[in-house]
């Protein structure tokens, strides 16, 4: 095969990987410029030695890839220092898979997404080390009933409804008078994210006391959120490295009635 020396900078590298991700071509923000094997970053200049060639050729499952970009346009394959650069978008969709690049996340995905509710979900997977309860509790997932104490949803159905109709199958409620209703749930620094909905249960949507939900890790403050008549559901992403207690506490100041809140589908992520 005639090889082609490169005499090329190494942003042209980023710029044909950037292209076959979907992103818009062009080096790191930071690199202002280029220079025959060398690209500066920061004003600092950093040396950088390859070796390679132009006009590579792939087979893949006895078919030459004939790779283009977005306009039809031909993409070179090129190999350096002993690797071949084949745009992403092309290997995947030859072999049946979806491609998705995130600008937000600068990260390429190949394969099926990953489902937004996957996750270890408490009681079922994981189950509480230890509890107090000023309220009640009801732990469900998907009609199993994980724990249902002194609680005063009593409709047993398996689902709960929030103050904007949403049903859930998979939940944690807590209720609380006065003081303090929480779990405990041992994560021995498997986990990296607690994720769950945040929501007023429909029983409760005219209550006009404030109510508060604290996430803990190791007695440590993760997250703090005051509720109140009219909450808008809302998503809780709290992290937990190295976390290896987590508590979730959810508190009512009043005395006279019980308040409660949902965590549904509340789950760990590893």
């Amino acid at each position: 095969m005639f090889k082609k020396t490169l005499s090329i900078a190494l942003a042209f590298v980023i710029i044909l990987l950037a292209a076959s991700c979907g992103a818009d071509p062009g080096i790191r923000k930071d690199a202002v410029e280029t220079k025959e094997g060398n690209i500066v970053f920061n004003d600092e200049l950093r040396p950088i030695n390859f070796n390679g060639y132009l006009g590579a050729k792939v087979v893949l499952n006895g078919a030459d890839l004939d790779p283009k970009d977005a306009k039809g346009n031909p993409v070179e394959i090129f190999s350096v220092n002993g690797f071949t650069y084949v745009p992403a978008e092309i290997i995947a969709e030859m072999l049946g898979m979806d491609v998705e690049w995130d600008e937000a996340d600068n990260a390429l995905y190949i394969g099926s997404p990953v489902n937004e509710y996957d996750g270890v979900y408490l009681g079922h997977g994981i189950r509480h080390l230890s509890y107090s309860l000023s309220g009640g509790a009801c732990l469900v997932y998907d009609g199993n009933f994980y724990a249902v104490i002194d609680s005063p949803y009593n409709e047993m159905r398996g689902t709960i409804t929030d103050n904007t109709g949403r049903e859930y199958t998979r939940f944690l409620a807590l209720f609380s008078r006065q003081t303090a209703s929480w779990f405990n749930y041992p994560l021995d620094e498997q986990y990296k994210r607690f994720k769950a909905d945040v929501a007023l249960p429909d029983i409760f949507k005219d209550d006009a006391d404030v109510f508060a939900l604290r996430i803990y890790g190791d007695t440590r403050l993760l997250y703090v959120k005051e509720i109140t008549a009219g909450h808008v559901p809302e998503k809780l992403d709290v992290d937990v490295s190295g976390v290896s207690i987590l508590r979730i506490e959810f508190l009512s100041l009043n005395v006279e009635t019980i308040a409660g809140m949902i965590l549904g589908n509340a789950r760990l992520i590893k």
